[in-house]
């Protein structure tokens, strides 16, 4: 009975949030399994429920790489300040070498090195979240043919309900053409999570970087013990 009930409830959410099977070649009208029992499509209404938790995540990754693209505007402003900063201790060390004094010259040195190292650093912060917001993309995209998937799944398993019922909707139906269609999905988003483990492999790597040069930074601008 709870089976039962999850169905309608997943038919009932799988029209709100308008999940087609839009982009599938072969589909079945569900009016043509009008006079089976919902006890007989448990495997229809699981495969529904997974379509909606596939755009959930689509939901999920596309508000993520939105998200991305606000970080973006803030680290190239801390770019930008970390540019500005660096030209202003360049013109004090200018001053400070006029001076012939070292005990100017060597902290306005060390001013403009730590400066330089954290220009080097925001670009770095920039770097990274650009390789974040293309993984969001990435992910948001493969996202979407996860739902693909789960949509050829519902229609395989409408497809495989209305053989065992000895029901013929057209002249060209087959079982295997649907079960192709899953298949055929299912490759191109296994083809896709390839782009999306490199674009997370650039994240790490960018992670890393920004982290070395944010330890070495700190680790300059600490106070002498």
């Amino acid at each position: 009975m709870r089976r039962i009930v999850l169905g309608s409830l997943a038919l009932a959410l799988f029209a709100m949030t308008g999940c087609g099977a839009a982009g599938l070649k072969y589909t079945i009208d569900g009016l043509v399994l009008g006079d089976v029992g919902p006890e007989e499509k448990n495997a229809i209404f699981e495969a529904q429920i997974a379509v909606i938790r596939a755009q959930d995540e689509v939901y999920r990754d596309t508000w993520a790489a939105a998200h991305s693209q606000k970080e973006i505007d803030v680290a190239a402003n801390e770019y930008n300040v970390a540019k500005l900063e660096l030209d202003s201790a360049k013109a004090k060390k200018t001053f400070a070498d006029t001076t012939k004094d070292q005990n100017q010259i060597v902290p306005a040195q060390a001013a403009v090195d730590a400066a330089k190292l954290a220009v080097d650093t925001a670009s770095l912060k920039r770097d990274l979240v650009k390789a974040r917001a293309k993984f969001s993309e990435r992910r948001a995209e493969l996202s979407q043919r996860r739902i693909l998937v789960e949509q050829a799944q519902v229609e395989l398993a409408r497809a495989q309900l209305v053989s065992a019922k000895g029901k013929k909707p057209s002249d060209d139906f087959e079982v295997q053409k649907f079960e192709k269609q899953l298949a055929n999905a299912q490759r191109d988003h296994d083809s896709y999570k390839v782009d999306v483990e490199k674009a997370m492999g650039e994240v790490m790597s960018a992670e890393k970087a920004y982290n070395d040069s944010k330890a070495a930074l700190d680790a300059k601008r600490a106070p002498a013990s």
